[in-house]
């Protein structure tokens, strides 16, 4: 997969996941370069943000967690590993 693919395809799989979840979540994402990602996801109160890179090899997941939601810093981890996993199979 090219690095281009590979962006497409994390763009369409942000875009179903703010479409699947009007309700219940509030996403934004925004392209600041061809291979960066910025996102914000807001769910129960709790507003998560970062950047997700997409170089030729792997994509990097950075994400700012909020003091509240530290606990819980791991789940959150395994959750977005294990959704770009399905994403990219």
């Amino acid at each position: 997969m090219t690095q281009a693919d590979a962006a497409a395809r994390l763009d369409r799989f942000a875009q179903e996941f703010m479409d699947r979840n009007p309700q219940d979540v509030s996403a934004a994402k925004e392209w600041l370069s061809p291979d960066v990602l910025a996102y914000t996801v807001s769910a129960l109160g709790i507003r998560l943000s970062g950047t997700a890179t997409v170089t030729e090899s792997e994509i990097l997941v950075e994400t700012t967690v909020p003091f509240m939601a530290r606990p819980f810093t791991d789940q959150i981890k395994h959750q977005i590993e294990e959704t770009l996993a399905k994403t990219f199979a």
